[in-house]
C-alpha cells in the first residue's frame, strides 16, 4: 500500500522552516552597552594562577619606602630595569594592598613590565584593579597576557576578542574560552556585531554566541538580547545551530534511508523533513540531544524510527579511517529497539577484529544502555562474555554493565539475575505448541534441556515435523518456535548453571523477596532452583529447604518452612549442611530429583583437627602429576604462575582463598612458558595456605585452621582427585 507524505500542518514548524535555513538578520547601527569592568572566576583557575605567580618578585622589603621610590620616580633613575622588575612585581604581589593599587595606576612603569607569569597572580590578587595593566600588556601582542583577558568582561575586551589579527586562527580558542567564561553576560557586547554586515567580524561574534548558547542555553541568550528588539531575539534561535550543518546527502540522503512513518503508519515524514531530522540527530551526542529532536520523535512511529536509525548506522558504518560518530550512536540509542541491539551485536563482532574497529565497538557499547530494555542489556552481557579479551571490548563492556546496574540501583550480578528471559513460558514453566489436530507440551529436565510430551503422554526429545494432517498455519510456526526455544534455552541454561555453581562456592545471598521473584516465580529458572537445596539465614541461624512442586518451601523433614521476611537466601555448599547432608540426599532420592550440578553428592573434605595449626597441607608432597593434569586444573579456579625469580617456568599453582589469601601448590622442575610435553611429570614439593605475595619475602604462611570451610573442601577435593588419578 502506497503511503503519502504527511501534510505540512501535521509537522512541527521547525522541520517545515528550520532555523538554520533562515535568512541571516542584518541590523546595522546597533551599539553595545557600556558595562562596568567585571571578572568571572572559578576557584581552580584562581588557585593555579596564584601558585604559578606567588614565588615571583621580592617578598621582604620596606614596602613604604619602595612605594615612595616608585611614586617619586626615583626608581626610574636609581635602578636599572633589571633591578626595578623584582621590586615592582614584589610590591604588586606581596606588598600592602593600598600601595599596590597606587602603583597599578602609575602608567610610567607599564611599558617595561614583562613578567607575564607574575601578571596572572596580580590579576588574581587585585581583580579589576589589574585590568588596565593587563590590557596594556596584552595589546603589545603577548599571547599569555591575552589569555588572562578571558577573566574580564568589558566592551574593550569584547572588541579585542572580535577584532581580527594576523594570528586569527590561533585566537579562536581564546575567543571561545572568553565566551564560555563570561557566559550570558557577554551577549549584549556581541549582538551588535553578530547582527552586523556579513564578514569576518560578524562570523567571530556569531561563533562566540554559539558557544554561549551551547553552554548556557538559548533562553539565557534570548533574555540578554531582548533590549536589541525582536529580530535580535529571533537571531539567537538561528544561532542554536552551527554555521555548517552535518551533510545529509549521499548514503544519508532520505531516498537512501528507510522511510519514517508517523504514528498510526498512515503517512510518512516528507523527504525534506527527514533531511532536517537527520541533521539534528547528527548534531546530537549520547546524553545530549540537540534542539527539537523530541518534538519530531513524538509524532513518528517507533518501529519505523528504529529502522531509520539502523539505516543511518549502515550509511555511516565504521571503516579503516573513522569510527561511528556521536550523532549516529545517539540515534541508535534513542530510536533503537531490541532488534537494533541484536543487529548492533553482529556489527560489533565484525568491528572488534580490525583497527580502529575495536574503538568503534567500544564506543557503541553505550547504545545498549541507552536502549535500556532487558533484551538490550542481555545482548550487552552476551557481548561481554563472547568478546576477545585482547581487544578490550570485554573490559569496556564490563564497565558499561556496571554503569547500567548502577543506574538501576543494582550490582552487576543482581542486574544479570534480572536479565534471564522467560521465553514465553507459562506459569507452570512449560509451553503448549499447537499443531491443530494435536497439541504438544514442552517441559524441561534438570539441566534445562527441553523435552516434548505428545498427546498420548509419551516423552520425546524433540518436536516431530508437521505431518499432512496438521494445520500448516499452526504447525509450521510452532515447529520453528520450538527450534528457537531449544537454541535460546541451551545458551541460557549453561550460563545459569555456572552462575548458580559460583553462587554456591562464593556464599552469595539474596533477599527473600528477590529470591522469590528471580527463582521461585521465574518459569524457567524455577526448574533449576527446585532441584537444589537452599538455606535461609535468619536470627543468626541457617535453615535448609527445598522448593516444593507447589512453590512452597519444605525442610528436610518435608514439613512446610516459612522464612521470615528479613531472611537471606543462599545456596549452601554441602559441607555447610553438616549432619543433615545424608538426610537431604535421601529426600532427593525419594522424590527422584536430579540436580543440575553436583551439590548433595559433591565430595566433602575437611582440614583434620590435628592439622589446623600446621603451616603446610599434608598428604601431597612428593606426588608426581603430568603437565596435562596441571593445565586442566588451571582452566577452572586454579591459576598457573611463574616461579618467583624465574619467569621462564611456571612452577606455582594457586587457588584464591578470599581476604587477600590463597593456597599455593609448588612443583618441580616447572612447566616451560612455551609448548611442553603433556605427559612430562611435575613433582609437588609443597602445599601451603599463604597471604598473597609473589616472593618469599612478602608471602606469609598461615595456619590451616584459618581456611574457610568451603575453600578448604574445594581445593582438597581437586588435589585429592589429581593425586588419585596418578595412583590409578
Amino acid at each position: 500500500m502506497e503511503i503519502n507524505d504527511a501534510p505540512l500542518d501535521a509537522l512541527p514548524p521547525l522541520v517545515v522552516e528550520p532555523p538554520w535555513e533562515w535568512e541571516p538578520i542584518v541590523q546595522e547601527g546597533l551599539a553595545a552597552p557600556q558595562v562596568p569592568v567585571s571578572t568571572a572566576w572559578n576557584d581552580y583557575s584562581r588557585s593555579r594562577l596564584w601558585q604559578e605567580a606567588s614565588s615571583r618578585g621580592r617578598k621582604d622589603a620596606d614596602w613604604e619606602a619602595a612605594a615612595e621610590r616608585f611614586r617619586s620616580g626615583r626608581a626610574l633613575t636609581d635602578l636599572t630595569p633589571k633591578g626595578r622588575a623584582p621590586l615592582y612585581t614584589g610590591l604588586l604581589l606581596h606588598g600592602p594592598e593600598h600601595l599596590a593599587h597606587e602603583l597599578l595606576d602609575d602608567r610610567r612603569y607599564w611599558d617595561e613590565f614583562a613578567d607575564v607569569q607574575a601578571l596572572g597572580g596580580i590579576v588574581v590578587r587585585h581583580d579589576v584593579k589589574a585590568y588596565p595593566l593587563t590590557m596594556h600588556v596584552a595589546a603589545k601582542g603577548d599571547p599569555e597576557a591575552a589569555a588572562l583577558l578571558i577573566w574580564f568582561l568589558s566592551a574593550d575586551v569584547a572588541e579585542a576578542m572580535i577584532a581580527g589579527t594576523a594570528e586569527d586562527a590561533d585566537r579562536r580558542p581564546l575567543r571561545l574560552s572568553w565566551a564560555r567564561t563570561q557566559g550570558a553576560a557577554a551577549v549584549p557586547l556581541l549582538v551588535p556585531d553578530a547582527l552586523g554586515r556579513p564578514g569576518p567580524r560578524r562570523a567571530r561574534a556569531e561563533s562566540m554566541l554559539r558557544e554561549i548558547i551551547e553552554a548556557f542555553g538559548v533562553e539565557a541568550a534570548r533574555r540578554e538580547a531582548e533590549p536589541f528588539g525582536a529580530e535580535a531575539v529571533r537571531a539567537m534561535e538561528r544561532l542554536r545551530f552551527p554555521a555548517e550543518m552535518p551533510p545529509t546527502g549521499g548514503d544519508r540522503a532520505p531516498d537512501r534511508l528507510p522511510r519514517i512513518l508517523l504514528r498510526g503508519r498512515g503517512a510518512a515524514l516528507p523527504a525534506f523533513a527527514t533531511r532536517h531530522f537527520t541533521a539534528l540527530l547528527l548534531l546530537s551526542r549520547p546524553g545530549r540531544p540537540h534542539s527539537f529532536v523530541d518534538e519530531i520523535i513524538e509524532i513518528c512511529d517507533p518501529d519505523s524510527l528504529a529502522e531509520f536509525a539502523w539505516g543511518l548506522c549502515l550509511a555511516t558504518e565504521p571503516n579503516r579511517y573513522h569510527w561511528m560518530p556521536d550523532g549516529v550512536l545517539y540515534a541508535l540509542g534513542r530510536l533503537g529497539d531490541d532488534g537494533t541491539a541484536r543487529r548492533l551485536r553482529e556489527a560489533i563482532n565484525r568491528w572488534e577484529y580490525w583497527w580502529p574497529g575495536g574503538q568503534a565497538a567500544r564506543n557503541a557499547l553505550g547504545v545498549f544502555v541507552a536502549i535500556g530494555t532487558d533484551a538490550a542489556l542481555r545482548t550487552l552481557h552476551r557481548i561481554v562474555e563472547e568478546s576477545h579479551p585482547a581487544k578490550h571490548v570485554r573490559e569496556y563492556g564490563e564497565y558499561t554493565l556496571y554503569l547500567a546496574a548502577k543506574e538501576r540501583g543494582l550490582t552487576v550480578p543482581r542486574l544479570i539475575d534480572r536479565l534471564v528471559p522467560d521465553f514465553g513460558l507459562d506459569a507452570e514453566g512449560g509451553m503448549d505448541l499447537d499443531y491443530g489436530p494435536r497439541t504438544f507440551r514442552v517441559g524441561f529436565d534438570e539441566r534445562l534441556v527441553p523435552y516434548v510430551v505428545d498427546p498420548a503422554g509419551r516423552h520425546r526429545k524433540s518436536l516431530p515435523k508437521p505431518g499432512p494432517k496438521d494445520d500448516p498455519a499452526l504447525a509450521g510456526p510452532a515447529h520453528e518456535r520450538f527450534a528457537e526455544l531449544k537454541k535460546g534455552v541451551r545458551d541460557v541454561a549453561a550460563k545459569q548453571r555456572e552462575r548458580l555453581h559460583e553462587a554456591m562456592l562464593s556464599g552469595r545471598e539474596w533477599p527473600l523477596e528477590e529470591f522469590r521473584a528471580l527463582y521461585v516465580e521465574h518459569p524457567l529458572l524455577r526448574e533449576l532452583a527446585r532441584r537444589l537445596v537452599w538455606s535461609a539465614r535468619q536470627d543468626g541461624t541457617a535453615t535448609a529447604f527445598r522448593i516444593a512442586e507447589d512453590r512452597t518451601f519444605a525442610d528436610v523433614d518435608d514439613k512446610e518452612f516459612v522464612p521470615s521476611p528479613e531472611a537471606r537466601i543462599a545456596l549452601p555448599h554441602p559441607i555447610l549442611l553438616g549432619s543433615a547432608l545424608e538426610a537431604w540426599g535421601e529426600v532427593f532420592a525419594d522424590y527422584e530429583i536430579a540436580q543440575p550440578f553436583p551439590q548433595l553428592d559433591r565430595p566433602v573434605h575437611r582440614v583434620a583437627e590435628a592439622d589446623r595449626a600446621s603451616l603446610r597441607v599434608p598428604g601431597f608432597d612428593g606426588v608426581d602429576v603430568p603437565n596435562a593434569d596441571l593445565n586442566r586444573l588451571a582452566r577452572g579456579a586454579w591459576s598457573l604462575r611463574t616461579a618467583p625469580g624465574d619467569y621462564r617456568k611456571r612452577a606455582l599453582l594457586t587457588y584464591p582463598a578470599g581476604g587477600g589469601t590463597r593456597v599455593e601448590v609448588r612443583f618441580q622442575p616447572g612447566i616451560g612458558t612455551g609448548r611442553s610435553a603433556p605427559d612430562a611429570l611435575q613433582r609437588i614439593t609443597m602445599v601451603e595456605y599463604v597471604r598473597n605475595g609473589d616472593s618469599r619475602i612478602d608471602r606469609e604462611p598461615l595456619p590451616l585452621g584459618g581456611l574457610d570451610a568451603v575453600v578448604a573442601s574445594e581445593f582438597l577435593a581437586d588435589l585429592t582427585e589429581l593425586t588419585r588419578r596418578q595412583e590409578k
